[in-house]
């Protein structure tokens, strides 16, 4: 196939894509516990903890010499970010259609194919960070040749499963929390305020006995149900004030629809409020690296621009046709403190 430039070139289509990409990941709420970030390099790096705080300075009295402090060393967690490409053609039969409707139709034709591609990207992105928050890993399973488990090392006491269903409304899910909640203290050094659910879970949580107990007191009798504002009361009450009902599901390549997180899973993550640096999240960060095609100067890809997903028409013969690829390098990458700060409890 050869570069195509006549209806739009390359640093055009890869300004459509990246804009597509980023409105597709503006409106998905996980995107802040890992939001995405440029790197020059095709590896990550977990040596250094950006949500590791250090220690406490100290007082000293006038004209004594400062103390060195200590910086915290956790580990390092080291890999190569993966590739991802996707391609969608402008056909035959289309190019011969839109040269009849006006001189542009088939640049249109082909911005949107890179728009398209864009947020199928992000979509994949999206994924990934469910599967990070959920499973404390990144799971490739048959993508294109590539079949791996991408392990961000967290705890194994990070991954519990309720003593009973949440779904028998006689089950305690406050004795759960609380319990899960002492762990987590005592893991990250103080309580989280900020769980991920399904409206399953949520559903569960309001025909269940003991919560509609603790949202009704001596009033709850009889009762089979609350509302969902009455269960995040309860919530809050346990230290739980900030509840991000997640229900979104997306297509995979296969056209398998697919949670972003399971359904059953009630998941503690750090508090959006927690220290963090510059563009990582609570739990880390996306990184897009550079892909091979953004180094090439037929391209027009400028040397500050070339991280992130990169877009160009080709065209090709027999049938003639025009192929919109559009490629990136990318991963979520979980620093080591927010991957400890992620705990999943199976609870359905």
């Amino acid at each position: 196939m050869d570069y195509n430039d006549t209806f739009r070139d390359a640093s055009t289509l890869t300004a459509v894509a990246r804009g597509a990409a980023d409105a597709v990941e503006a409106q998905d709420p996980l995107t802040q516990f890992l939001p995405s970030a440029e790197s020059i390099t095709l590896d990550f790096d977990l040596d250094a903890d950006v949500l590791a705080l250090p220690r406490a300075a100290s007082f000293r009295s006038f004209d004594a010499v400062a103390p060195y402090g200590k910086e915290k060393a956790i580990g390092s967690r080291k890999g190569s970010l993966p590739a991802s490409s996707i391609a969608l053609r402008v056909n035959e039969y289309q190019q011969l259609r839109l040269r009849q409707a006006s001189d542009d139709a088939i640049g249109e034709a082909i911005e949107r194919k890179a728009l398209l591609n864009g947020q199928s990207l992000a979509i994949r992105a999206i994924l990934a960070r469910g599967d990070l928050i959920a499973n404390g890993s990144v799971t490739l399973s048959q993508e294109n040749g590539i079949t791996t488990v991408i392990d961000f090392g967290r705890p194994g006491g990070n991954t519990v499963t309720a003593a009973t269903p949440w779904s028998t409304i006689t089950s305690l899910p406050l004795t759960d929390i609380l319990a899960w909640q002492a762990y987590y203290s005592a893991l990250n050094g103080g309580p989280t305020d900020t769980v991920i659910t399904s409206t399953n879970v949520m559903t569960a949580l309001a025909t269940n006995t003991s919560i509609i107990a603790a949202a009704k007191g001596n009033n709850s009798t009889g009762l089979t149900r609350i509302a969902p504002g009455e269960v995040l009361s309860v919530l809050a009450a346990y230290g739980i004030t900030n509840v991000i009902i997640y229900d979104k599901q997306y297509e995979d390549i296969t056209g398998t629809v697919r949670r972003v997180i399971p359904f059953d899973r009630f998941i503690f993550v750090p508090s959006a409020n927690a220290g963090f640096v510059g563009d990582t999240g609570p739990i880390g960060q996306t990184l897009w690296g550079v892909p091979a095609e953004a180094f090439e100067d037929e391209y027009g890809i400028g040397v500050g621009d070339q991280a992130g997903i990169f877009a160009a028409a080709f065209k090709a013969p027999n049938p003639e046709r025009i192929e919109v690829l559009n490629s990136s390098i990318f991963l979520p990458v979980g620093s080591t403190a927010g991957v400890k700060g992620t705990m999943s409890a199976d609870v359905l």
